[in-house]
């Protein structure tokens, strides 16, 4: 990150420390792919997607019904990419609702 201005350091930051509220994630995922739209635009480069993954893994692990489809995608070797994980997680925030 060196290369990258006091204002793409500070959307990183708050993007590492976006917290789901209760269990909407779809609320954390829309915030996750507005920070990191606001941060290209800063910086010119796109959030690693293992960075968004693991911001993302680390909100849905403690919460039951996202842990087990965490645990299902990485038991089938299917755990990839952050838009396969994402769209995993808001197919299971849509049948809990």
């Amino acid at each position: 990150m060196a290369n990258d201005t006091p204002a793409s350091c500070l959307l990183f930051m708050r993007l590492c420390q976006l917290k789901i509220s209760g269990k909407d994630i779809n609320d954390l995922i829309d915030r996750i792919q507005s920070l990191s739209l606001e941060y290209k635009q800063a910086s010119g480069r796109v959030v690693d997607d293992d960075a968004l993954k693991v911001i993302l893994i680390n909100q849905a692990f403690a919460i039951p019904e996202y842990h087990l489809v965490v645990k299902g995608l990485t038991e089938k070797g299917q755990l990839g990419d952050y838009y396969t994980l994402a769209k995993a997680l808001l197919d299971k925030w849509k049948s809990i609702r």
